[in-house]
């Protein structure tokens, strides 16, 4: 989804960039061959010399935007911050399975009481260790439940 937000980001930087103007006349100064040079003041050695505002010495305002154009953009931003959410929540989903794996992990190690003594003089694991193994796994499984709930959400929102 960063991959998703970068992209849009640049994408409205880009056409911001398109929207900035200068502040006066902008001369276009051309010098035989080489790459015409743009300038907000004349250069007295250019050959040509041209005035891009118009007739009222305004610069030109690009062309207004439709309501049409409004609402489609504000729709994109919308499904782009709503994709960006999805994915976030995939994220924490992601996490918590891996913290709840872990607990599991480190919770095989019996605890203090959770063996009981034999007749032969060894120790089996007893109800309590079994009961928090079982509790251990009832977290893994559920963190891995809300993952695949998360990741169905945004494979949803993308058809």
């Amino acid at each position: 989804m960063k991959r998703l937000s970068r992209f849009a980001l640049g994408t409205v930087i880009l056409g911001m960039a398109g929207l900035v103007l200068p502040q006066g006349p902008v001369y276009k100064l051309k010098q035989g061959e080489k790459p015409p040079v743009y300038s907000d003041a004349p250069l007295p050695e250019a050959q040509e010399r041209r005035d891009l505002s118009d007739t009222s010495g305004n610069v030109m305002a690009p062309p207004a935007r439709s309501e049409e154009t409004v609402d489609a953009d504000s729709r994109m931003n919308e499904r782009v911050r709503q994709r960006e959410a999805l994915w976030q929540e995939r994220l924490r989903a992601i996490g918590a399975l891996d913290a709840a794996k872990e607990k599991q992990r480190i919770g095989e190690e019996p605890l203090p009481g959770e063996r009981t003594a034999n007749v032969n003089r060894t120790t089996r694991l007893n109800d309590a260790y079994w009961r928090r193994q079982a509790e251990l796994q009832r977290k893994v499984d559920g963190a891995a439940a809300n993952l695949k709930q998360a990741e169905n959400r945004l494979r949803q929102f993308g058809d």
